[in-house]
């Protein structure tokens, strides 16, 4: 995770200190119970959704509960699993991608998270009933009507 990489490219103590009060005072703000739990994972897909090992192990290791309390957790909250909440967020930064610029859908697969352009059309068009592609098009036509 972002965290425990910059751990290690901490090159002094104090260095290391600031990222640990950081971070504990990034966790106070949270709130408590579930809610404080929510919010961090939530805050930890937000900062890791762009690597694309990303995932439920990872957020596991992040809070330390188990993966069952955690899904069971985290669904009865948000109300999806989160599996969905993770491509939610990596749909949502495409979309915004897709419609402001004009990179590759290769490049916006790799930036959003996906190891490459076919899986990303793929959960794409699971995800929004279009391809990248239609997305982009549709886009610049309402723009174009606007």
């Amino acid at each position: 995770t972002a965290l425990y990489r910059d751990i290690l490219l901490a090159d002094r103590f104090s260095a290391l200190k600031n990222l640990v009060e950081g971070w504990f005072g990034e966790l106070a703000d949270f709130g408590e119970g579930d809610t404080r739990v929510i919010r961090s994972i939530t805050a930890c897909i937000r900062r890791n959704y762009t690597n694309p090992f990303f995932g439920n192990a990872d957020i596991c290791a992040y809070t330390g509960y188990s993966m069952s309390y955690l899904c069971t957790m985290f669904k009865r909250n948000i109300g999806v699993t989160l599996n969905y909440y993770i491509t939610q967020v990596r749909m949502e930064h495409a979309c915004r991608l897709l419609a402001q610029t004009d990179e590759p859908i290769e490049k916006i697969a790799i930036e959003v998270g996906y190891t490459g352009a076919k899986h990303f059309s793929r959960s794409f068009k699971n995800h929004l009933l279009l391809t990248p592609g239609q997305y982009r098009k549709q886009m610049a036509d309402y723009q174009d009507d606007v």
